[in-house]
């Protein structure tokens, strides 16, 4: 999980407005990012989030063929042929709750000294990313942490 907590100069509007993928795939590059022991306070929160029907979406994306009887070709899901979708629904849930963490390392056997403190007390952005290939799983907001 990656949070984007913006400065307090800086409001969660300005940052929503101006952020851009390239942007965010810099900020979360490995060469921009650093391992460090980190005392953080994150509110404990609960997100849902449901769409009824994204085949429209899909669809103005470019993604046609799987509703099409006379094309959909999902032979990997049946040998009967004949399947089409006819819906998609989403539902995601993300649930922080207070379970706490202990930073740990393979090299360091006694607690940290000074550990930087993160305090998310404001709006902020977050994501969780795919480690391995880096992609963008969730992205969402909290406007009332």
């Amino acid at each position: 999980m990656v949070i984007i907590l913006p400065s307090e100069d800086t409001g969660l509007g300005q940052v929503t407005r101006e952020i851009t993928y390239e942007k965010l795939k810099h900020w979360v590059s490995s060469a921009n990012m650093k391992d460090a022991a980190v005392d953080l306070y994150l509110p404990q929160l609960q997100l849902e989030g449901y769409h009824e029907d994204l085949t429209f979406i899909l669809a103005a994306l470019g993604m046609t063929d799987v509703f099409d009887d006379s094309v959909a070709n999902l032979s990997g899901i049946t040998a009967g042929g004949g399947l089409v979708v006819s819906k998609i629904i989403h539902k995601a849930v993300l649930r922080v709750t207070e379970g706490g963490s202990e930073f740990t390392s393979t090299n360091q056997t006694s607690k940290v000294e000074h550990p930087v403190l993160f305090k998310v007390d404001c709006p902020f952005l977050f994501l969780i990313q795919h480690r391995r290939t880096e992609m963008i799983l969730f992205y969402g907001r909290v406007t009332t942490p």
